[in-house]
């Protein structure tokens, strides 16, 4: 867990994030997603390209890695 949120992976293989008591914080719809550090994630949106999202789940750097 970072920064309170866990990354999480669904049977149907799309990853979201559970707070500390384990509630859905942010839903899941990424290919891939990361630990939270400085207030952001690194996480792969459905084109495979990598950016940066915010505890909202909102990309905070957009998908263009």
């Amino acid at each position: 867990m970072s920064e309170g949120l866990i990354a999480v992976r669904t049977v149907k293989g799309k990853w979201g994030y559970l707070d500390a008591d384990g509630d859905g914080a942010i839903p899941p719809r990424f290919e891939w997603a990361g630990d939270f550090s400085g207030g952001l994630a690194p996480a792969k949106d459905e084109s495979g390209r990598c950016g940066y999202i915010d505890r909202s789940g909102a990309f905070a750097v957009s998908p263009r890695f």
